[in-house]
């Protein structure tokens, strides 16, 4: 029976994920026949969809109700888990994601939140061992980057520079992981390696304007002044060429820390306020109007 329903658990997170583009609330109204007719399945999948919608409160009653319906789900400990960690309850989430994973539960996701769990209560070295885990059931580009976050926390930049390297490898160059890799190089004075990794992005790129900014940075902090604002420039052009064909608010973004780089400080702000306006936070927007005010000073 446990393995049964253990496998129609599965099959149902994986349908009601597939379906996930048409939105969270036909998915979560979808489940409400099944659950009435008392199906542990339904309410393990519900109390997932709930959860990736933000509705925790939500999630935890449907995953502790699947608990009390099915108590041989391990899915359900994993949801009640995941809600649990989300809403503070720190101890009783890992003793829900350990019966989980004991239960031979192989989500990635049980072990992120027993890493996130550890770090917050200060024991890095588990929440680093814990993260080596789940990126070998799932190399995410947001689990190495988390990885690398916290090898940087405890000091190692060599492991969180290898975990990059490894991640680009493993991700084909995941875009968010190289980029990371490029500031990290930077930091620990690469500039070589930082500099080919921002090079091989351009050369690949149909659109070059973040990466001739991250190049730019490299080249500054590398003492190449001039070579740095020729790729501002050169960046601030593309992107004032792109907004004129599709404004986007990422362009908009992008011509903002173009312009700070260039000391165009006002200018930025602007640009940066009127995403903030338009969108709220996107992307670097509040660290980038921050910095504006800082130089502005």
């Amino acid at each position: 029976m446990r393995t049964n329903l253990l496998i129609a658990l599965g099959a149902v997170c994986v349908a009601t994920t597939a379906r996930a583009h048409d939105g969270y609330h036909s998915d979560i109204a979808a489940l409400a026949g099944p659950i009435e007719a008392g199906d542990p399945v339904a309410l393990v999948a519900r109390a997932g969809l709930h959860r990736r919608a933000g509705h925790v409160m939500e999630a935890y009653v449907d995953a502790e109700n699947a608990v009390l319906a099915a108590p041989d789900a391990a899915a359900a400990y994993l949801e009640r888990g995941l809600a649990l960690s989300l809403l503070g309850a720190g101890a009783a989430a890992e003793e829900d994601l350990d019966l989980y994973l004991d239960a031979g539960g192989d989500a990635a996701e049980a072990l992120v939140a027993k890493a996130k769990l550890a770090r917050e209560g200060g024991r890095l070295g588990v929440a680093r061992v814990l993260y080596d885990a789940a990126i070998e059931r799932a190399p995410r580009p947001d689990l190495i980057l988390e990885r690398g976050e916290l090898d940087v926390a405890l000091g190692d930049l060599d492991a969180a520079a290898s975990g990059y390297e490894e991640g680009m490898k493993r991700l084909a160059g995941a875009h968010v992981v190289r980029r990371a890799l490029v500031r990290l190089e930077t930091r620990r004075g690469a500039f070589d390696r930082a500099l080919t990794l921002a090079d091989e992005a351009l050369s690949a790129s149909p659109t070059n304007a973040e990466w001739l900014l991250e190049r730019a940075d490299v080249r500054a902090a590398r003492g190449d002044a001039a070579l740095a604002r020729t790729d501002r420039e050169a960046a601030l052009a593309e992107l004032d060429a792109g907004l004129a064909r599709r404004p986007t608010e990422l362009r908009r973004v992008l011509r903002g820390r173009a312009l700070l780089s260039l000391g165009r400080v006002l200018e930025a702000e602007r640009e940066l306020a009127g995403v903030m306006e338009r969108a709220g936070p996107v992307a670097d927007v509040e660290a980038l109007l921050a910095a504006c005010r800082e130089v502005a000073r």
